[in-house]
């Protein structure tokens, strides 16, 4: 019985898919692709190159949280791991992970000193330089193999079982961004802890999980990012007139911002125009995906 499932929800990840997959150990760990309607050939490339790897085909991208959520559905062992494509963990931060979750069962989520990183020409992957200054603002008591953190990333998640089909996993109202924050924030709010494990290393190069972005892919995702999902996350941790009230103060500063531009010269960026109509669109009641399951504005 292998004691680890990674999860690995793929969008147009043809590019970073072979790197991904190349420094898991196949044999040691299963491995579930959830790909969520891609245009380029990553499933070929799974099923052609790694045909130990289960691959669950959407026919839809239905977002980051029901995407993981399914595959976790799959999922016979007893620790999972969400990972993004252009995420990267060793064999030796794993094992350091799974000990420290195995040694405190009140441990739901678990992840390892998160470092930004880039691939050299010769195709090495490089650590940048370590940022546990920068992710000491997230944690609450420092341990010997561990601190108790708040939150950790959606990037790179180990998960244990038991706990999350007592709690739910991805609150599926979301199609990206926040959804872990308000993961975090249940986890805690249930009594459970979340480590961030010692000497482990967890490097992400950011932003390379899927094609380069055009402008109206780059006005949705900021619609999400910016817009609809931060007020959403403030209705799913507090209730919904948070959220309203969240909603109206975003606007109101997205306002002030494109006014200060306007008066400037300065250019209204995507992200302002899209983070302002995200909010509007919330308060008004509109969701993050459409009647048909397909995600607003792609």
């Amino acid at each position: 019985m292998k004691l680890l499932t990674f999860i690995i929800v793929t969008h147009n990840s043809a590019k970073i898919i072979r790197k991904s997959l190349s420094r898991i150990n196949l044999e040691k760990y299963e491995v579930i692709i959830v790909d969520n309607a891609s245009q380029d050939d990553v499933v070929a490339i799974v099923k052609k190159d790694f045909p130990q790897v289960k691959v669950i085909e959407n026919e839809k991208n239905i977002g980051f949280g029901r995407a993981n959520n399914i595959g976790f559905s799959r999922v016979k062992t007893e620790f999972s791991c969400i990972l993004n494509p252009d995420c990267f963990i060793d064999e030796k931060s794993i094992s350091q992970i799974l000990d420290v979750m195995g040694n405190n069962s009140q441990i739901a989520l678990a992840s390892g000193v998160m470092h930004s990183g880039s691939i050299s020409k010769n195709g090495k992957i490089i650590p940048q330089e370590n940022p546990l200054k920068i992710a000491q603002k997230n944690y609450l008591t420092e341990l010997t193999d561990f601190y108790e953190t708040k939150f950790l990333s959606g990037c790179c998640l180990f998960v244990r079982k038991n706990i999350f089909q007592e709690i739910g996993l991805f609150d599926e109202k979301f199609f990206l961004y926040c959804e872990d924050n308000e993961l975090c924030k249940r986890v805690l709010r249930s009594g459970y802890k979340i480590a961030t494990v010692k000497n482990s290393k967890i490097i992400h190069l950011s932003g390379k999980s899927s094609t380069p972005l055009n402008s109206n892919i780059e006005f949705a995702i900021s619609w999400h990012r910016f817009g609809w999902s931060k007020c959403y996350y403030a209705e799913a941790v507090h209730n919904k007139f948070v959220g309203k009230v969240k909603a109206l103060k975003n606007i109101l500063r997205i306002i002030g911002v494109i006014f200060y531009r306007k008066i400037i010269g300065a250019e209204i960026t995507i992200k302002n125009k899209a983070a302002l109509l995200g909010c509007f669109e919330y308060l008004i009641g509109k969701g993050a995906f459409r009647e048909d399951g397909s995600p607003q504005k792609f």
